[in-house]
């Protein structure tokens, strides 16, 4: 039958992941035009990643993923395993939407730390479905502070690519770290 994976699509977009969200190469990613777009992906919250509850197609367009935490620490010393709930609704439309949904059940105010990692190759779905990635044009990354937005773009010649993440509606300012 094959891997287990969650497939939500719209018009000529499509985004496969894993049942706990992560995009992790080979035939997972965010394709559209012929192109995928992003080909890695994963949450962590304080460095660690969360514990999968449970994970569904809602419909063809959406998604959503219930997640818990494992034992972590933050300046305040321990949060127990299990005292928070962050919930991801992740949609396609013109492109990929996401929204994160945090709850502390704690007994204290926390300090968390999330982490989105996200990669890009712009691979051809020609060599993605081969599993031969040939880049053939170049890469760049460029982080925008004021406006809480990352670029990555791909040249090929004539032919161009650009993926762009930007935080919206965040209660606190957004970080770029470690390329």
């Amino acid at each position: 039958i094959g891997p287990s994976t969650i497939t939500i699509n719209r018009d000529d977009r499509v985004l496969v992941c894993q049942p706990d969200g992560r995009v992790l190469g080979d035939d997972d990613g965010f394709f559209t035009r012929d192109t995928r777009f992003i080909s890695g992906y994963e949450v962590r919250i304080n460095g660690v990643r969360p514990l999968l509850l449970s994970s569904s197609p809602i419909q063809f367009f959406s998604s959503r993923f219930e997640f818990t935490n494992d034992a972590l620490v933050d300046i305040d010393g321990p949060i127990p395993r299990q005292s928070l709930a962050l919930r991801l609704d992740r949609t396609v439309a013109d492109g990929v939407h996401e929204d994160y949904v945090l709850v502390n059940y704690s007994r204290r105010p926390v300090r968390l730390t999330i982490e989105i990692a996200i990669l890009s190759d712009f691979a051809d779905i020609f060599d993605v479905k081969h599993g031969q990635i040939v880049r053939r044009g170049e890469l760049n990354t460029r982080w925008f502070r004021s406006r809480g937005e990352l670029r990555s773009s791909y040249v090929n010649g004539d032919f161009r690519r650009d993926l762009i993440v930007a935080v919206e509606r965040s209660t606190s300012t957004p970080q770029f770290a470690n390329g």
